[in-house]
């Protein structure tokens, strides 16, 4: 009786050993997902072992563009075309040119360097704008310094800056392009490309732009600071490496600030303009901890009055600010909610289908539409990843952008992107311009497992004053590389077939041989 527990239970063992190797193999991933991993997509059946993935997404302009034909009146038989009456020419008004190169400077404008003053000819001139001079800042002691007594409200400050690289370090942050004082220095209101302000736990309440204004009278003080709201992955600054267009208009009780031609911020002032005191401009420089603009400035001039937002954005173009035939339009930025969580991430995964290779996107688009104002940046990633049980290679093939023209590629065109893996930057530039020669992401010989990561930014800078639309397709290519390859999927239920087989064998002898040994 030993004997024969002893064989039965030798048999159970076998059969419970059998079984488990055979839920080994019912375990195994039958299309290359790992355990414990969720797919939420599915694959779409094809018939070539090189299968192509496209990625969209979608952003949309719209161009607000008006129509002002002039149409012709029928009177009987003959027709009569009356063109319309000429536009009169809107009322000029006067300005003082502050930064000219070919002008003579107002003679109450002075360039301070190092304590001593100088002629405009005698200040350090660089290559501007369309062949013209520009002014240099180079962050050291010097500044142009404007007597503003007697100078009203309202009136209108414009000039063109290019903020350079070296300024938009973070040890040079807080930099100040104007800065208008009272006459007891209590008073004063600054302009600054670039601030940072945090809370006490460090959350970012402002990385961009920033309109201050600072106040102190018998009766009341105080200070404002204007930015859009910014977070680790949202920048509101005035870029660097270009010319931007800022305007400023001081009303008695009222200021506004234009970047580009578009509305950035406007604001109450908290004291009237007179009770303010203005005595001094100051282009440039730095007053007290704050750090000297580093950069050029061109065409600066005083409007001694005030000039509307659709004027604002004729100079902005180069146009004629007071010609009504110059189109222009009078926009306002209205940047989205900063998130703390990237815009995106997004993986392409290969894996095996009938001994192929397939390539499948855990969503269906790339980029959830990036519809970023102007000022704004996003962050996200992209994951290659092979499941496939065979060596694969995985290759960015191209990008597919609008049709030039198009109200959609005219957005994209204006976003720059980087590419980054680890601490190499693959490409950084102009969306429109990353091509796959451009950016290399080809991976030839990924082993089952195997992942590589991306990180990819999108930048809007302060002209990208458009509403998104369009869309842009990533496509990539997945194919077998050469090398081993472990058995596919569709071969593991010959297996198991075979491993049930003898496991019915074995439990078969053991049977007839206690049976023997009975008799």
């Amino acid at each position: 009786m030993h004997g024969k527990s002893k064989w039965i239970g030798a048999v159970i063992i076998m059969i419970i050993t059998l079984l488990l190797m055979q839920g080994v193999v019912l375990a195994a991933p039958a299309t290359g997902t790992t355990a414990g991993q969720t797919d939420p997509t599915t694959s779409t059946a094809t018939t070539s072992t090189v299968t192509t993935s496209t990625a969209t997404a979608a952003t949309t302009v719209g161009t607000g563009q008006t129509d002002a034909t002039a149409t012709g009146q029928t009177t009987g038989e003959t027709t009569a075309t009356t063109a319309a009456p000429a536009p009169q020419r809107e009322p000029e008004v006067p300005f003082r040119p502050l930064v000219q190169y070919n002008t003579p400077w107002d003679e109450q404008a002075v360039w301070h360097e190092d304590g001593a003053t100088y002629i405009h000819t005698q200040a350090a001139w660089r290559t501007g704008r369309a062949d013209g001079k520009a002014l240099l800042f180079n962050g050291k002691n010097h500044y142009m310094q404007v007597n503003m007594e007697g100078v009203s409200a309202p009136f209108t400050l414009s000039m063109w800056i290019n903020r350079s690289e070296q300024g938009a370090a973070s040890a040079n942050l807080d930099q100040r392009l104007f800065t208008l004082t009272g006459k007891d220095g209590q008073n004063e209101i600054y302009l600054s490309p670039a601030v940072r302000r945090t809370d006490a736990q460090d959350t970012v309440l402002a990385h961009g732009m920033m309109l201050s204004v600072g106040y102190k009278t018998k009766k009341t003080e105080g200070k404002q600071e204007l930015y859009h709201p910014a977070t680790e992955t949202v920048k509101n600054e005035l870029p660097t490496g270009g010319w931007h267009h800022i305007a400023l208009t001081v009303e008695e009780q009222k200021l506004a600030v234009f970047v580009d031609g578009v509305l950035w911020k406007e604001t109450a002032l908290p004291i009237s303009l007179k009770e303010f005191n203005l005595t001094t401009l100051r282009l440039g420089g730095a007053l007290g901890d704050h750090s000297p603009f580093i950069g050029l400035m061109e065409d600066v001039r005083l409007y001694q009055g005030m000039l509307s937002p659709v004027q604002i954005a004729r100079l902005s173009h180069d146009a004629d600010p007071f010609d009504p035939t110059a189109e222009a339009q009078a926009l306002t930025y209205t940047p989205g909610q900063p998130t703390e969580e990237p815009v995106f991430a997004r993986i392409f995964r290969a894996r095996s289908e009938d001994g192929e290779m397939r390539l499948v996107a855990t969503k269906s688009a790339f980029w959830e539409a990036p519809k970023l104002t102007a000022g704004q940046s996003v962050k996200g990633t992209l994951t290659l990843q092979n499941h496939g049980r065979y060596p694969a290679r995985m290759l960015l093939e191209g990008l597919q952008f609008p049709q030039k023209g198009t109200a959609g590629y005219t957005y994209l065109s204006r976003l720059f992107v980087t590419v980054s893996a680890g601490n190499r930057v693959l490409y950084s530039g102009p969306y429109t311009e990353l091509t796959a020669e451009a950016l290399k992401i080809d991976h030839d010989g990924m082993a089952y497992g195997a992942e590589q990561h991306y990180r990819i930014s999108l930048f809007c800078p302060f002209d990208c004053t458009l509403t998104p639309e369009g869309t842009v397709e990533w496509d990539f290519e997945v194919e077998r590389s050469e090398g081993f390859a472990p058995p596919p999927a569709e071969k593991q239920p010959i297996l198991l077939l075979a491993l049930l087989v003898l496991s019915a064998a074995a439990v078969a002898a053991c049977l007839i041989w206690s049976a023997k040994r009975k008799q």
